[in-house]
């Protein structure tokens, strides 16, 4: 797994490498990181993945972390560590499913915005400086008055600024 992640490092994005490392380990964990994963089967995989939904997650979670345990096989088939398959036959394929009704459900339940309560509770003096650091509680203020995600707030730097006087 070392080989794959420093092979995949330089192509991928810093939080999609530790998503991808993530859900790969926790696959480790959950098979045996005694175990050669060159013994893992579909069955193995299935049963992670019966672990993840008794964990709580959700199933668009579950299909990124298949996708992403499915192109480490790949790796490793190609590469020679795990024995050669057919190209639907990968142990991380088609262990889950999310039909076209589950997603139709997701989308109707959409998202709510927060309550006035709720804003004040998340932006108290005291729970920012207690909780966040200096450049964190920049960026939540940042995205509270321009209602940028926290991922665009995370992109900007100071060139993007630009002081306006009165």
């Amino acid at each position: 797994m070392t080989q794959w992640l420093a092979e995949i490092k330089s192509s991928t994005r810093p939080k999609t490498f530790k998503i991808k490392t993530t859900a790969v380990e926790g696959f480790a964990r959950h098979y045996g990181e005694k175990s050669s994963l060159k013994d893992a089967g579909r069955i193995d995989v299935g049963n992670w993945v019966q672990a993840l939904r008794a964990g709580g997650l959700q199933t668009p979670t579950i299909v990124n972390k298949c996708s992403y345990l499915r192109g480490f096989f790949d790796w490793a088939k190609v590469r020679g560590y795990y024995p050669p398959f057919a190209k639907d036959e990968n142990p991380a394929s088609g262990q889950v499913v999310y039909g076209t009704r589950e997603k139709r459900k997701r989308r109707a339940l959409g998202f709510k915005p927060f309550t006035n309560e709720q804003i004040q509770a998340l932006y108290d003096a005291k729970a920012m400086e207690a909780g966040l650091s200096e450049s964190a509680r920049w960026g939540a203020w940042v995205g509270l008055y321009t209602g940028a995600r926290v991922a665009e707030v995370g992109q900007l730097t100071l060139a993007d600024f630009t002081r306006i006087r009165p």
